[in-house]
């Protein structure tokens, strides 16, 4: 296998509750800081997604209210 699929197995295996990170490390022969960085990553990755979401929906409100005005003026 190669060393990125042993690392996703890895991951898997501790994401699951298999095996501790030193069990799964061992098993799948990658470095435990590895191991470690990558579920790190993986766990934040759904909060900066979230992060991200949220920025650009207060931008689409903003570039709404923005619409709203400039029509508002044009009306009046």
């Amino acid at each position: 296998m190669s060393k990125q699929i042993d690392l996703h197995e890895a991951m898997l295996s501790v994401m699951i509750g298999e095996s501790s990170l030193s069990q799964a490390a061992d098993k799948y022969q990658v470095s435990k800081r590895s191991l470690y960085s990558a579920l790190r990553f993986a766990k934040q990755a759904p909060e900066q997604r979230q992060q991200h979401l949220q920025r650009v929906r207060e931008q689409l409100m903003a570039n709404i209210a923005n619409i709203d005005s400039r029509l508002a003026q044009q009306t009046a």
